[in-house]
């Protein structure tokens, strides 16, 4: 009875009502029927029943499944290489054996192969010699030389930093000379604008050419010192009242141009043609032009200096610079063979052997796949190339599939999956072999669902034991009855022998020439059979309705299928003596109820 009440709880509240209803019409029903037909204590039993044995037997539900034979062991041979076929020496049907051959490829492409193994087994020995180099320990001599070149090294230090002090000293004088020069230059160009107009020149006036000087004062050599001017307005003024006061609206000096004018013996040329100056004459232009050109000589001989002075400077720089660099590298090369070898240098040489390696193994195991054998005993299932076809590394040339390992490729829906358990007992019939049942068990359920038009579906695979002389061929349809829940070596009854309410079940027992009725304790059951836990012993005998049922027993009977309706699948009894079956979700069959026998 725990067990269906267990189950009973699983109900829905529309499904509890509905059968509390039946229940309810039920008792009240059989209860008048009873009471007319047969008090208690009855003597025999009535013309639609007949008495059944109490006794022990296997009670087993299960779910049925309908699917496809398949073989899951299969495999698609392929070369591993770019190539062409040689030679295929099977056929689809063909029985091989593990290592047999299954196909060749041709002599130019073998012959490639083996060039490549042959080129990566230089390409190991090489990264093998480089890393024992890495690792060999240096020798006396080599550490000697190390230190030569370090000594080398510092003696080209020292020269570098001497010819750096050098250079600097002898370029800072020869800075020097050139800027004294520029400056002398540069005062006697001033000294000629003060000796000529009595003008002192300004830091900014000093760096411009003369014609643009005179262009900005607005003054005219020829106009400003013409010969005629001579002892003229100036002299004259001056022999009145003395030499002229200066002008604050020119930018000469009135009293230097009178002077130069009046005072000065010689010829006073502004200009001079063909630059030739008069004997004991002055030609004040080519005076301006000389200064400005030997100011402008020195300053570019200064540009000169400077340049030159930066580039040796630099030169000796750079080469102290290369000097200092050259002594690190000995010194670390000095380092380096006094410490051993450096740790990352050897990683790298391993890591080289290492992939060198590597290669070599997929050259080699290229070489192997250019005879491509069976991986396991099988049934060559597919064939897809033939000879003379050029093929890529990933083409399949051939599937074996393994015939002794046969799987039911079929569903279970969202209600029967969660009582479906991996390793779960099966039993699967097909109509290729009719009458035969073969043993099988659940090998995989998988964890997605699939729906199809709003149903909801769990794929699940059934391992088959194949009998032997019996070969089973891919794709044959099958349907396998899963055992989800068995109990055995329970007494059993007939549920049209149960009477009462759902929640007091009783049985009518003969005892001793009369009919009792007596409360049992109910466990699982089927369609037709029901365990009872508690209330009955082996072999007493109950009533059962063989033909048409009281109200009583019917309405009990309606309100157990409706309870293990919860139970979805087909359900089966087994004991001694004969196997009962009913059809769950969808199943309406009928057949003869059939008596069981004592288990001994």
């Amino acid at each position: 009875m725990g067990g269906v009440l267990d189950t009973f709880k699983t109900l829905k509240l529309w499904q509890v009502g509905v059968l509390a209803a039946v229940l309810v019409g039920a008792v009240g029903g059989a209860y008048g029927v009873y009471a007319l037909a047969a008090g208690p204590g009855r003597t025999r039993t009535g013309e639609n029943q007949q008495l059944i044995p109490v006794r022990y037997g296997n009670l087993v539900n299960q779910v049925s499944t309908n699917g496809s034979l398949m073989f899951p062991n299969r495999i698609e041979l392929t070369f591993g290489t770019q190539g062409t076929v040689g030679e295929l020496l099977v056929q689809e049907g063909t029985q091989v054996k593990a290592g047999e051959v299954i196909a060749r490829l041709d002599a130019a492409t073998v012959a490639s192969l083996e060039r490549a193994v042959a080129q990566a087994r230089v390409n190991l020995r090489n990264a093998e010699e480089a890393l024992a180099k890495e690792k060999a320990p240096y020798t006396p001599d080599d550490v000697a030389r190390a230190q030569l070149q370090v000594d080398s090294a510092k003696t080209s230090l020292a020269n570098a930093e001497r010819d750096l002090k050098l250079a600097q000293k002898d370029w800072t004088s020869k800075l020097q000379t050139a800027q004294e020069a520029v400056t002398t230059a540069k005062d006697g160009y001033g000294r000629v604008f003060a000796k000529w107009l009595g003008i002192e020149l300004s830091k900014d006036q000093v760096d411009m050419a003369p014609e643009t000087l005179l262009g900005s004062w607005k003054v005219d050599l020829t106009v400003l010192f013409a010969p005629d001017r001579r002892f003229q307005d100036i002299g004259m003024g001056w022999l009145v009242v003395g030499s002229p006061p200066d002008a604050p609206a020119t930018p000469w000096s009135e009293p230097v141009v009178y002077v130069w004018l009046n005072m000065f013996p010689g010829s006073i040329l502004p200009t001079c043609e063909n630059g030739v100056v008069p004997p004991q004459g002055a030609c004040i232009k080519k005076e301006m032009d000389n200064a400005w050109d030997a100011y402008e000589k020195e300053r570019d001989s200064l540009d000169t200096v400077q340049t030159q002075a930066a580039k040796a400077i630099a030169s000796a720089e750079s080469a102290l610079a290369r000097a200092k660099d050259s002594l690190a590298a000995a010194e670390q090369a000095l380092a380096d063979l006094q410490t051993g070898p450096d740790p990352l240098d050897v990683a790298l040489r391993e890591a080289e052997v290492t992939s060198a390696r590597v290669a070599l193994e997929t050259a080699v195991q290229r070489l192997e796949g250019a005879t491509l054998r069976a991986t396991m005993a099988g049934t060559v299932s597919a064939v897809g190339v033939v000879a003379g076809q050029t093929v890529n590394a990933n083409a399949v040339i051939a599937e074996v599939v393994d015939p002794t390992v046969v799987e039911l490729d079929g569903i279970v829906n969202e209600i029967d999956v969660l009582f479906v358990r991996q390793g779960a007992e099966a039993a699967v019939t097909m109509d290729a072999l009719p009458g035969q049942v073969l043993r099988a068990s659940v090998s995989t359920i998988a964890s997605a669902a699939r729906s199809q038009q709003g149903v909801v579906s769990y794929p699940i695979r059934i391992q088959v034991q194949v009998p032997q002389g019996v070969e089973l061929r891919e794709g044959l349809s099958a349907t396998a009855s899963i055992v989800i829940r068995q109990e055995n070596n329970v007494l059993l009854v007939p549920i049209q022998a149960l009477y009462g309410t759902f929640d007091q079940p009783v049985v009518r027992v003969m005892t001793n020439g009369r009919v009792e009725e007596r409360p049992v304790v109910l466990g699982n059951s089927d369609d037709y059979w029901v365990a009872v836990r508690q209330g009955l012993a082996d072999g007493e005998q109950v009533v059962m309705e063989a033909q048409a049922a009281t109200t009583s027993q019917l309405g009990f009977g309606q309100a157990m299928r409706g309870f293990q309706g919860q139970l979805s699948g087909r359900e089966v009894f087994q004991a001694p003596g004969g196997q009962g079956q009913r059809q769950g979700t969808g199943g309406t069959g009928q057949r003869a109820q059939p008596t069981p026998r004592a288990q001994r």
